[in-house]
This record gives C-alpha cells, structure tokens and sequence, in this order.
C-alpha cells in the first residue's frame, strides 16, 4: 500500500522504493480486467508502460489508423492483439474497458463509439471539446449503465489527496483561502496537437485544465461566480496564452496563467489565514510540496514533504514528465471495474463537466471556438 503520510524535513532521506499496486478501493479480486487502448501516439505508451505498477490490470488489445503502427505498438509493448481501426477494436470481445488515447478533438466521436459498441471507458483529458459534448458523452454512459471516467491523472495522485482529500488534509493547516495562484507554460515545439484546430489545439484544453483542476481543488470545488480573462490568439484562432482571475465567495480569487510562448515556474501557491502550501514544479503531477505555518511574531516554519514516485527501471521508457504516475488512475479504472462502479468517485462526471464549462467560457472570452465543437452525433 501506499504511505501517504510521508511527513518529513528536506534533509530527511526518502525510501523511493514505493509500491503504488493499490489504490483507494483497496480491491482483493484476483479477476484481470482486461484494457484496449485506443491510440498510439505517446500518451498511450506512457500508460501502458506505467500498467507495470498496476495489480489486476492487462493490455490486451490495441488500436490506430494504420494496422502497421498497431502492430509495432503491440509488438514493443507485447500485446496479444492489435487492430488497424477503432471499430475492430470497440467490437473485440477480448476488451473490458478502453483507454482513449486520441487529439482532444476526437475524444467526443471515440467516447460515443466506445459507449455504443458496450465498453466501458476511460478518455483521456480534455473529455470532449465542449461542456455540451461532455454532456452528451455522460448522458450516453448513464443510460447505457457503463463506466465512464476522465483520465485527469493529477487527480489520483497520493500528493494531491494528502494536500486536498485527507481527512487530515494539509490544506486545513493553513486556515481558510483566501488566493491561490498557478501557472503552466512552455514553448510549444511545434506539435500538431497543440496548433491544429480540428485537433482541438490551444493551451487551454492541453493545459488549461491542470491550472482550473488545482484552482477547483484549492477553493473546495466552488465554481467561480466570475471569471475575466486576457490572452494571446494566433491567425488560427487557437490560444497560444491566457491570464485568468477566478472570482469566488468572500472576495477571494485565484489566478492561472497558462502559455506556449515562455517556459514558467509550473507550480502552484495556495495562500491561507495561517499559512500557504506551495506545490512544486510539476504541479501537475507532483512529487513534493512545501507547507509553510505562521507562528507568534511574524515568524513562520516551512517543511518540504516529499512523496517520491517508482524510479524507472533501466529501457523503462516515457515521454512525458513522471508518466509512471499515470498508474495511479490506471489502477483507480481496474478497481472501479472490479467493483462495478460507474464512474470515480474522486474526479466524477459532474465534475469533468464543471471543468468544461470553464474552459468554455476562457474560450467564450477569447472569441476561441472549435471547428468541430459543434458538430454532433446522433
């Protein structure tokens, strides 16, 4: 099991060595939940290269455009079987659940064809382009009485629940919020994802939703009752930067500030009445965090905690920062699926779909809209 209760000074040494092979429903079955995945490009290595650390779980199947990138992916990963389209993939009888590993701009089609072929799913973030595409995707799992769930990895990661979740959380140390204060950015290498329109390019969706998530956290998960934004729109309508002042109850505010033009500090700060919490670079999928409490006299007393991640073993390979974490939310699925949940019960659907509506009016402000984002399918 994981130790969450890591609380240690920043000379402290820490056991790095952590089991991550459970998860909150603490499930015993010894029934494999088997995974598709929908995708090749290199959000789906990195899952399946994390489904190591994941007790229960197997990837049995996996889909692209093209047969032949099917195959090299099952082959470098050892998969038993490999599909050179989506719809072979949602009618293999081999599949319990299917990851979604798409451009943001195809989540909404490939959530729909997922829930209408019986599978259950697990979409990667964004979930669909809009709040009224989330909506219709949640509708569809209801009524079908399928598993549904956001693959918002941030989310499930122990650091985030000891801060937020804990019965003890840490965030309680710091008396009530008053601002809270996160910031994304880098330059954008030139990827299609992250450019292309009908891809659902721009910061807000890619990154965007990190920054909303942790400002969701800090304040409760209260909407903002107003929110003003500025930014920078290219010549093909896709938001390149966005500076966002959040409104909430009492005065109190949060700010994001998300780009691809500058390289940033990519932590968060939460200010309270007795103290503040930093996170640390990746906010998004953190390792440590530091708690700072205010005593008598002005003083105050800081303490780095650390919550270490599995060190990659040697031709252990990712592409993005700490992706071995993705197997936190990974064995949330498994558990979920062996326990016949419908949707998490840490980042449910309703809250997905608060999300969105967010992001649709940072997009609103910025006169940003999707090709696709209103085309609908029946």
């Amino acid at each position: 099991n994981i130790n969450t209760n890591i609380n240690t000074n920043i000379n402290t040494n820490i056991n790095t060595n952590i089991n991550i092979n459970t998860n909150m429903l603490n499930n015993e079955n010894d029934r494999i939940v088997n995974f598709g995945i929908l995708g090749s490009g290199k959000i789906a290595n990195d899952f399946v290269t994390s489904s190591k650390y994941v007790k229960n779980a197997k990837i049995n199947a996996v889909a692209s455009r093209s047969k032949e990138r099917a195959k090299e992916f099952a082959d470098k990963h050892g998969i038993e079987n490999s599909f050179g389209s989506y719809e072979e993939l949602v009618e293999f009888d081999g599949v319990d659940i299917i990851y979604i590993a798409s451009p943001h701009g195809y989540h909404y089609e490939h959530s729909l064809l997922c829930l209408n072929n019986g599978k259950n799913v697990i979409c990667e973030k964004a979930v669909t382009l809009s709040a009224a595409q989330a909506k219709q995707v949640i509708e569809l799992a209801r009524e079908k009485d399928l598993f549904f769930m956001e693959a918002f990895w941030m989310r499930y990661f122990p650091l985030i629940k000891k801060i937020f979740k804990d019965e003890d959380a840490e965030i309680k140390k710091i008396g009530d919020v008053v601002h809270a204060n996160v910031n994304f950015g880098f330059v954008d290498p030139g990827v299609d994802r992250l450019s292309e329109p009908t891809l659902g390019g721009g910061a807000i969706l890619d990154i965007g939703v990190y920054t909303i998530n942790l400002l969701q956290l800090a304040f409760n998960e209260e909407q903002p009752s107003n929110i003003t934004a500025t930014g920078i729109v290219d010549e093909f309508n896709i938001d390149k930067q966005v500076n966002a002042t959040f409104e909430y109850s009492d005065g109190r505010s949060g700010n994001l500030f998300i780009t691809f033009k500058s390289f940033t500090s990519c932590e968060a700060i939460i200010y309270g009445t007795k103290g503040r919490i930093t996170i640390h670079n990746p906010f998004w999928c953190p390792e440590k965090y530091t708690l700072t409490t205010f005593g008598d006299n002005e003083s105050q007393t800081s303490e780095l905690i650390n919550f270490p991640l599995p060190i990659p073993e040697e031709g252990e390979c990712y592409n993005f920062t700490n992706s071995q974490g993705l197997s936190y939310e990974l064995q949330y699925a498994t558990n979920a699926i062996l326990n016949n949940e419908k949707e998490s019960q840490i980042f449910g659907l309703d809250d997905s779909l608060k999300i969105m509506k967010i992001m649709d009016s940072l997009r609103e402000k910025l006169g940003v809209v999707y090709p696709k984002e209103n085309c609908y399918i029946d």
